[in-house]
């Protein structure tokens, strides 16, 4: 049964070259896309997996808004953001705050999280 399948799909591929060969195109380029999605969404989701306590993470992002419309979206802020939040939210254990010279990424504050 698979065989005739296999037969009558080949007699119209060879049969119509051009049309075989878009679609054929097209399915290619859609399942590689959606391997580089996934894997793309799979980097995504596991970015803190290492973390003993990563339901426990929060990381604080920074947007500025021209003329009512956002214009920059970017993971950093003023030094003073832990200090405050520290003191005004009593459930906040510790926090760090990673900042980037050149291509060396550091830590200003060693954080003391309790497990």
């Amino acid at each position: 049964m698979f065989r005739n399948y296999f037969k009558t799909a080949w007699r119209n591929i060879k049969r119509h070259k051009a049309y075989s060969a878009i679609n054929i195109l097209g399915l290619a380029i859609g399942i590689a896309a959606c391997l580089l999605i996934l894997q793309y969404v799979s980097f995504e989701l596991s970015y803190e997996n290492f973390q003993v306590n990563k339901d426990r993470i929060y990381r604080v992002e920074q947007d500025r808004y021209d003329n009512g419309k956002l214009s920059t979206q970017w993971a950093a802020g003023a030094f003073a953001v832990g200090n405050s939040f520290k003191a005004a939210i009593p459930e906040i254990d510790d926090y760090v705050k990673v900042i980037q010279n050149g291509k060396v990424t550091t830590d200003v504050k060693k954080s003391t999280c309790k497990n």
